[in-house]
């Protein structure tokens, strides 16, 4: 295994398990953590020392050290290829897993299907079906809204799937069908997103 080449597709990042499967131990990843040659991420995960510290290296870096949870809500959005101004790390797992990092927001839910998840750069993160969902609790309308416009601009939405979803959806501790139905009121059959923000406002 070419460990070099496995952490330049990962911005950087090293996992003890792939260094180990490369022929290293645990402990010649500490001599390179204290050397200076690598340095901490997170528990098992290090980053080589020239990589440079980027917000998807920080976000890559919490999936790896937790693979069994997902991106979720505001970082979500931005690994799905929307801006968002939040930089805090939110992951989404099932009800009996609970992430206790610095800095990373954990979410938990009793129902998190296979298509609720969707793969981006590698990473896990929520659908933008499932990401509208989880960010109605925490969003205004127009807020949510601009969101859901972004989505259908990049073809990664559909107004007909977000309808039946919301229909199937039930109020939930951080979800909004209220949020959900003014959203989809305000998008009535035909809408345009434009091809941009300030068309979406301007229409």
């Amino acid at each position: 295994m070419d460990l070099n080449g496995w952490a330049e597709r990962r911005d950087g990042l090293i996992t003890v398990r792939a260094a180990k499967r490369a022929g290293f131990s645990r402990r010649q990843v500490e001599y390179g953590v204290q050397t200076e040659r690598y340095r901490r991420m997170r528990r098992g995960v290090v980053a080589v020392g020239g990589a440079p510290r980027t917000w998807m290296q920080v976000v890559r870096a919490v999936l790896l050290a937790c693979p069994d949870v997902a991106g979720s809500h505001h970082t979500a959005v931005r690994l799905l290829g929307v801006e968002s101004s939040c930089d805090a790390i939110h992951v989404l797992g099932r009800l009996d897993r609970k992430v206790k990092l610095e800095g990373v927001v954990n979410h938990r839910s009793g129902l998190l299907t296979d298509s609720d998840v969707v793969m981006r750069n590698g990473m896990r993160c929520t659908s933008p079906l499932r990401t509208v969902i989880d960010l109605s609790g925490h969003m205004t309308t127009d807020e949510l809204g601009q969101i859901v416009d972004a989505f259908l601009r990049r073809r990664l939405l559909k107004l007909e799937e977000l309808r039946d979803r919301v229909n199937a959806t039930r109020p939930a501790p951080g979800r909004s069908v209220a949020t959900l139905r003014r959203v989809l009121r305000d998008r009535l059959p035909g809408y345009d997103p434009g091809e941009s923000a300030l068309e979406a406002r301007i229409a």
